[in-house]
């Protein structure tokens, strides 16, 4: 099994970006990184990154993984993601459109796993301190991206039966949640 270092993968998507004979063989080594186990925690910390094309490589590696994996994490590990992921939302260096919306995607996906068990949408994430904390930017790009990536959700008929009856029960805390992310936003822009 191949070993990974931040430091080579922020290398390779340098790579990847600038050496255009290179693209395909920087490709795949990335795609090779973002299958493996490593992964997780190597991408989570190149969302610090001071280069936006690695902080965009990092918080996409994190998307496909909690798409792919996140019903595999163990509940302190999916806590500390979605923490984690929630602060990351909140830097300026992360403020960037396409990486605030790998990160909303990254995530809207975790959230939809919740929504698989019963309360676990609500108490884990949208009553979470860091989500609370939001600016409205990114608390709206989530909720608009979470009917999107519903349709993309690939369940079985009874999960995503449960889900969806999740779902439908948050709808009144999510509305609530709307109306005080726009009055803030409306506050904002005054």
């Amino acid at each position: 099994m191949a070993t990974y270092s931040a430091e080579q993968v922020e290398e390779v998507v340098q790579v990847m970006y600038t050496n255009p004979a290179r693209v395909g063989e920087a490709n795949a080594w990335l795609m090779d990184f973002t299958s493996s186990p490593a992964a997780w925690e190597i991408s989570v910390a190149l969302l610090r990154s001071a280069e936006p094309n690695v902080r965009f490589f990092a918080a996409n590696a994190v998307h496909i993984k909690v798409k792919a994996e996140g019903d595999e994490l163990p509940p302190d590990t999916l806590a500390w993601l979605l923490n984690t992921l929630l602060a990351a939302m909140q830097t300026p260096e992360c403020a960037q459109p396409n990486i605030l919306t790998k990160l909303c995607l990254a995530v809207v996906a975790l959230g939809l796993h919740l929504s698989q068990e019963p309360g676990k949408l609500q108490s884990t994430l949208l009553d979470s301190p860091s989500f609370l904390s939001l600016s409205p930017a990114p608390a709206l790009e989530f909720f608009l991206l979470l009917p999107q990536e519903w349709d993309r959700l690939s369940l079985t008929k009874r999960r995503q039966d449960k889900a969806l009856s999740e779902l439908a029960l948050q709808l009144p805390r999510v509305v609530s949640l709307i109306q005080s992310l726009l009055g803030s936003a409306a506050d904002e822009t005054m």
